[in-house]
């Protein structure tokens, strides 16, 4: 698992290229609107599984592909060092959609931040994540995740606290795909 650490070199936390397994470096466009745009088109079941590699991967490296392109790829969006022998596919419910979620991921940053996802110039995706994954209890995005787990046995108006709590669910579509 790539580990965000702030002992390391920029390029060591950050990275602008990924090494095939043979050392030699592909230019990528690391930033966090590419890696949605590529999560989007692969969770769009309207395009072939070829298409869609194809896309991916003319959309995240900027020069050359290496060999194993996709493979190099899907562990940079998951986090995964390229040096692991293999992408381990990790079975979890989905808690969000960065599409669905949108607008409450947008105004969190904004709030906790004073970042704007639609002004910046480029913002890395890990970067993107390590700020994604400390959003407080208090931003919008966190009060929505916490409602749409809500344990209502104890709320006294549960009619209204389950119609609130539906609102809030993940389109039965968006659920079966992995962010």
């Amino acid at each position: 698992m790539h580990k965000f650490s702030l002992s390391k070199n920029i390029e060591g936390v950050l990275p602008q290229s990924v090494l095939d397994q043979g050392g030699h470096a592909f230019s990528i466009d690391a930033d966090f609107r590419t890696v949605l745009k590529i999560i989007r088109l692969f969770n769009d079941e309207e395009i072939a599984d070829i298409h869609k590699m194809i896309i991916a991967c003319n959309t995240f490296y900027k020069e050359k592909m290496p060999e194993d392109a996709l493979t190099l790829l899907m562990r940079f969006i998951s986090g995964e060092d390229a040096k692991e022998e293999q992408l381990q596919e990790k079975e979890s419910t989905q808690t969000f959609c960065y599409e669905f979620d949108a607008p409450e991921i947008y105004a969190s940053f904004v709030q906790q931040y004073g970042i704007d996802l639609l002004d910046i110039e480029f913002l890395h995706w890990y970067k993107f994540k390590a700020l994604f994954g400390g959003l407080s209890e208090e931003t919008p995005f966190m009060k929505k995740i916490q409602l749409r787990f809500m344990d209502l046995t104890h709320i006294k108006d549960k009619e209204k606290a389950q119609k609130a709590k539906q609102q809030v669910q993940l389109p039965k579509k968006t659920r079966k795909t992995k962010q």
